[in-house]
């Protein structure tokens, strides 16, 4: 199941969550926006793809991850819009 979010200014991020009864087994995300460097982003990519949570704490559990990639700048998104996109999936569970 997939949910999106547009920034206020115009990017897209989209969050697509692989769920197998009540639980997230990978979660990936994808959009217009830009990150720096791109390395740190593919580790992110590997991190969320294997993620496995309740889908109640997937939000809070991306948004720690998030929060602990210092290194990452990602630019025309924030964390909350990301956490949004994962409701707006977790409503169409």
């Amino acid at each position: 199941m997939c949910g999106e979010k547009k920034h206020a200014g115009g990017k897209l991020v989209k969050v697509c969550l692989k769920t197998q009864r009540d639980l997230v087994k990978g979660v990936f995300i994808t959009g217009d926006f830009f990150v720096e460097p791109e390395e740190k982003f593919i580790e992110l990519t590997y991190l969320l793809s294997v993620l496995e949570t309740p889908i109640r704490n997937v939000a809070d559990e991306v948004a720690r991850i998030l929060e602990g990639e210092k290194l990452l700048r990602i630019y025309g998104v924030t964390i909350e819009d990301v956490k949004e996109a994962i409701h707006t999936a977790v409503r169409g569970i």
